[in-house]
C-alpha cells in the first residue's frame, strides 16, 4: 500500500521514480549541506566557513559541557565522609 505522500503526489500528477526513507543513505550530513548551500548559490569558501563555525560551536558546547560536568564533582571530591553525610 503506498504512502499518504505517494497517494498525494499521484493524485498531484507527478511520478515518483524511487524513494528512500533514509534520505540517500550515502550522502553525509556534510555532503547535504553542501548541496543546501550550493542550491543557493554559495561559493567554495562560504561552505568552508559555514563547517568551520559549526564545528568550533560543536566544540565549544562540548568543552562547556564537560567543565560544567566536572565542577560539583571536584567539590564533592573534597567533602569528607562525615561532611558529605552532614550536607543536606
Amino acid at each position: 500500500m503506498p504512502d499518504r505522500a505517494t497517494r498525494r503526489s499521484h493524485r498531484a500528477g507527478l511520478q515518483i521514480l524511487s524513494s528512500d526513507a533514509t534520505a540517500q543513505k550515502n550522502d553525509s550530513a556534510l555532503a547535504q549541506l553542501d548541496s543546501i548551500l550550493r542550491s543557493l548559490g554559495a561559493q567554495n569558501g562560504v561552505v568552508r566557513r559555514v563547517v568551520i563555525v559549526e564545528a568550533l560551536v560543536i566544540g565549544l558546547v562540548i568543552v562547556i559541557a564537560v567543565t560544567v560536568s566536572t565542577l560539583p564533582v571536584q567539590n564533592a571530591a573534597r567533602l569528607t565522609i562525615r561532611d558529605a553525610i552532614a550536607h543536606k
